[in-house]
This record gives C-alpha cells, structure tokens and sequence, in this order.
C-alpha cells in the first residue's frame, strides 16, 4: 500500500518484503502520481533530446492520463514527448514502452504533412497541450520522466567480470550479464535482473578453476549436470574404485563402503 505526500511516497510492504520503505526522487525531480520528472529547457532535436533522457535513467515523458497531461504543461512553451512513429508510419509508441492509452492530438493530427517525416510529437502548450506530429529535428525543450525505484550498483561476483560499462543506477527490469574471468569455468546463468523493490536478484553463476586440483578431504561430492535442471550426485574417494558412469553412488553408512546401483 503506497501513500503519497508533497515530495514522496511512502509504501507499507509486507514484512517479508523488509516493512516500510519511503521512495524520493532525485533532487532537482518533481515527483506526481508515482514518477519522477525534470523539465530541461535546453533545446534539442527529439532524438538527443531522448538520449539525455537515457543517460538519466530515463525517456522523454509519456502521458498515460489527463491529469498527468495538465501536470507536464506546466512551462509556457512547445516541448518533445516520447510519442513517436519512427518505426513503422502511423503506429505510436511512446519511448518507455507505456501503453497508449490517452490521446490529446490537435484536430486533424496526425497528418505527416506533406509526407515531410513527421515522425515525432510535440506538446503545444498554449493550446491546452494538444499533440501534433512535427519533423524530428526540430530544436525544442523536453521533459524526462522515471520511476523512483531503481537499483543501484550490481553484486560482485567473484572470479566474473560484467559485460558493458558500470553506472550508479539502472532502472527497474534492466538485466546485467557476468562473464567468467579467462582460465574459469561457467555453471548456471550468467545473468540478473533489476527488481521492481529495487533490489538485484540473487547471482547464481559460478566461474570455478578450470584446472583440477588434489582433493584434500577423504570423500568430495561433485556436482555432474546431466542435463537442464537434473543433475547426478557422485561420490568419490582417492582410496575407492571410480563408480561407473551413468550410476548412482551412494554412501552405505559403514567407513569404506561405497554402493552403486
């Protein structure tokens, strides 16, 4: 259960889930509804403008309802939102993938007026912030919008490195992939997701020595994956005969003894 105040909201979780936890966006964010916003007066072309966006953790504002349409109109001036058609003609999407479920087109728009690639959308605001289709590289202000959950730096995994560049923040569903250190072993997979409470999943790769060393201990159980999701429990021991492969071996209760069947 989540209840909002001026500058944050405060949700009440299970206990399980760690109890009470008060989410604040950023500074220099105005948070309405659950998200975070920060108008940028700075004018630029739609696509850098959702660039910058990115390298916030963010995309260019989407408008998912009326009341969060009168919260972004707020600046007097023409602005980019994410709506865009520069995939397929005619087919909007908003750039974080939100659903279009809310609609504010000027009359008669959109029109991709005289097939000029009017692939982007502008927010009027002195027409209670109607939408219309417009050239991409038009130089104008934007909005960014995110929620407030995010995670922070991946878990270390010892013996990996991560794939790509390491930031402070990644937003909810972003996936990081490990690779095994060179001389090292892959087993389970390699990957983790950014969850919706903020927190990494648990790593499960583990990168053993590709080389095999001297057991120390009078009996070792080895992990053998056969096949996805099944695996065979075998146990050896430097003074018994190697069980045959494909059997099961199990110790019998007696010092010594080793069964097989």
């Amino acid at each position: 259960t989540c209840v909002e105040s001026a500058d944050s909201f405060k949700c009440l979780c299970l206990p399980t889930y760690g109890g009470e936890q008060e989410q604040r966006c950023e500074d220099g964010w105005t948070k309405f509804q659950g998200n975070c916003y920060l108008p940028v007066s700075d004018r630029a072309e739609w696509l850098e403008a959702e660039q910058r966006c990115r390298h916030l953790n963010a995309h260019l504002v989407s408008i998912i309802t009326p009341e969060e349409q009168q919260f972004v109109i707020n600046a007097q001036d023409y602005q980019w939102i994410g709506l865009n058609d520069k995939t397929v003609q005619n087919d909007f999407q908003w750039t974080d993938g939100s659903p279009l479920q809310y609609e504010n087109w000027k009359l008669n728009q959109p029109d991709n007026y005289l097939n000029l690639a009017e692939d982007c959308v502008v927010l009027i605001w002195h027409e209670n912030g109607k939408w219309d289709d417009v050239p991409c590289s038009y130089h104008l202000p934007f909005t960014c919008k995110k929620g407030p959950v995010f995670c922070g730096a991946p878990p270390v995994v010892k013996n990996t490195r991560m794939f790509g560049n390491r930031r402070s923040e990644y937003p909810v569903n972003s996936i990081i992939r490990y690779q095994c250190n060179p001389g090292f072993r892959q087993r389970h997979l390699p990957v983790v997701r950014c969850q919706a409470d903020g927190n990494w999943e648990k790593p499960k790769v583990d990168c053993t020595d590709g080389e095999q060393k001297p057991c120390n201990v009078f009996y070792t159980l080895i992990e053998v994956f056969l096949l996805e999701n099944s695996h065979l429990l075998l146990f050896f021991s430097p003074s018994l005969p190697e069980p045959r492969w494909g059997r099961r071996a199990t110790y019998s209760g007696s010092p010594g003894r080793v069964q097989t069947r």
